[in-house]
């Protein structure tokens, strides 16, 4: 159960850093195509940053809880080494 948890970290981290500039290119030019009408205090550019704090945040407590998890995991199973 622990690698679910590393791996989902992982892959938040993979998102919030590597993919995440392609990906907020694409937004803002999708929004900037669009023809709906945004309200005046709604900046995508802001809204965006906070999403890549939260999901690096997600993926550094992601991959921590399941590195822990595996350490605890192994802890339990051979509680004589350390």
């Amino acid at each position: 159960m622990p690698i679910v948890f590393i791996i989902n970290g992982c892959l938040f981290l993979l998102i919030s850093t590597i993919f995440f500039h392609p990906i907020t290119d694409a937004l803002i030019g999708i929004q900037k195509q669009s023809t709906i009408a945004t309200p005046g205090f709604w900046d995508l550019s802001i809204v965006l940053k906070f999403v890549k704090v939260i999901f690096v945040c997600v993926g550094v407590f992601l991959t921590c809880f399941g590195i822990g998890m595996f350490l605890m995991k192994k802890h339990w199973i051979y509680p004589h080494r350390k």
